[in-house]
């Protein structure tokens, strides 16, 4: 059987999109998957809404130094011919006034665009982390699922990188890493401390948030409400 794509999942309210494919398998590890969190939920003891580490989704059972396992899964495609596409993957987006942003069966159109990228049926707008389906293609998703009418006006709110978070959830990764992980590789500080760099000049450009195919024109574009 060949593996053609692999998911990870997070949850949170305020940062990761609804689905991003990572710009290659290294990047995927480090930036995405060692990155998830996943907030506190009314199922939790405790208080809910709280954000956890939450790498690899898979805390609780790596067995060994965490250093050690990220560089096995780095090390897991070498020798393959197709390696295979590393999607992460948010159902919990919520607005402003604390709602879900999509239903919970949305995750059928989150995951049919994977698909469609992984045979290349799709293109795909870049971002500083990725790639992001397009509106037209989500919203023929919808229409064929659903019998739905997706707006452009939600796709640009699920879809718009928002840089602040990013930058906290990768700080927050930093020092959960350099606590618990004495073997993590330089190399991986690296990336990480440079994405965080990065973010922080194109807040510069952009503003607080990208909107979708605006990073891959290099311009800020107005935010537009229809």
């Amino acid at each position: 059987m060949l593996v053609r794509g692999i998911i990870y999942g997070g949850r949170d309210s305020d940062t990761s999109v609804p689905i991003e494919e990572a710009a290659d398998w290294k990047n995927g590890i480090i930036l995405k998957a060692c990155t998830l969190e996943s907030e506190t939920t009314s199922a939790t003891i405790g208080k809910e809404g709280v954000l956890a580490p939450q790498p690899m989704a898979n805390l609780d059972f790596i067995s060994y130094p965490i250093g050690a396992y990220i560089g096995n899964n780095i090390r897991f495609v070498e020798g393959i011919k197709e390696v295979p596409r590393i999607f992460t993957v948010n159902y919990f987006l919520k607005n402003d006034k604390g709602s879900f942003l999509t239903n919970k069966l949305a995750k059928k159109v989150w995951l049919h665009w994977a698909e469609q990228r992984i045979h290349n049926d799709v293109d795909a707008y870049r971002t500083p982390l990725g790639f992001i389906p397009m509106y037209e293609d989500l919203k023929s998703l919808f229409r064929e699922i659903f019998q739905e009418d997706f707006s452009r006006e939600l796709y640009r709110e699920l879809f718009k990188f928002r840089i602040d978070p990013w930058i906290a959830k990768i700080s927050r990764a930093i020092s959960f890493y350099e606590r618990t992980a004495p073997d993590c590789s330089e190399e991986y500080y690296g990336m990480w401390r440079s994405t965080v760099e990065k973010l922080k000049e194109l807040k510069r450009k952009f503003g607080p948030c990208i909107e979708p195919g605006a990073y891959e024109q290099g311009v800020a574009l107005p935010h537009a409400t229809s």
